[in-house]
């Protein structure tokens, strides 16, 4: 059994402008890998949730006052930590206590982790410009385009893996995306197809750590195809470390 743990990045709408790219993206696990993988992400959540705690402890962030740190502490204590993509590069709550070599040391390893253990990443790629020059009609009907053809692309591209290696497989999504309810539960279901478990798993990501890996994948992804983003040239380098792994479907 291989598992396809997956997260998304960017928005779906089709006219949010502001985020031209939407895009799912994967990483596929086997049984021999899983305990390894698993364990090196909970690791990763301990050593950095430890240097947070440590510095809120400490009070040693440069530049807060006691009161955000007093904040920071309380949000900390109550939230169930895990690691994030997003929060971690824009430096958001409590990443706000990690410096630049921390955050990019991190993103380092975890990438150096799926090229060495050389884990297969699946993404689906959507440009939705590309989207609204192709349909015509109701932007209501882009919309169902841009849904159909990810879904589709996402799930065509893992069932054609797992028949290259022979295997058979789960996908595993985030909980809260409405897209997994609305469209994928349904369409993986129903459709005819023996490599693929009918039924989609979904977790919440703090519990899940291989969805925390996924949601790097993605996120690193988006910054790398939006050549635009402000960290592209600082972040690039991740994904052209993997390049090898990655299987890239393009939505157009």
């Amino acid at each position: 059994m291989i598992t396809f743990y997956i997260d998304d990045s960017g928005s779906k709408e089709i006219n949010d402008n502001d985020q031209p790219i939407f895009l799912f993206s994967g990483v596929v696990i086997t049984n021999e890998l899983f305990i390894h993988a698993n364990t090196f992400i909970e690791n990763k959540v301990k050593e950095i949730s430890k240097k947070i705690m440590d510095k809120l402890v400490a009070k040693s962030i440069e530049g807060l006052k006691n009161s955000d740190v007093k904040y920071l502490f309380k949000q900390y204590l109550f939230r169930e930590f895990e690691l994030h993509a997003t929060e971690l590069i824009h430096g958001k709550k409590e990443y706000i206590c990690l410096s630049k070599e921390e955050k990019s040391s991190l993103i380092r390893e975890i990438f150096e982790f799926i090229r060495d253990n050389k884990i297969k990443i699946i993404i689906v790629k959507c440009e939705k410009n590309k989207i609204k020059e192709k349909v015509s009609g109701s932007n209501k009907e882009k919309q169902y385009y841009l849904n159909e053809q990810v879904m589709k692309g996402l799930v065509e591209a893992y069932e054609e893996y797992l028949k290259s290696i022979d295997e058979h497989g789960i996908l595993v999504f985030d909980k809260g995306n409405d897209l997994i309810e609305n469209y994928f539960r349904h369409y993986v279901k129903t459709r005819s197809n023996d490599r693929i478990s009918p039924y989609i798993a979904q977790s919440n990501s703090y519990k899940t750590p291989l969805i925390q890996m996924a949601d790097f994948t993605a996120y690193i992804a988006n910054i790398y195809f939006n050549k635009k983003e402000r960290y592209f040239e600082e972040l690039k380098e991740f994904y052209e470390m993997v390049n090898e792994n990655i299987i890239l479907i393009d939505i157009e």
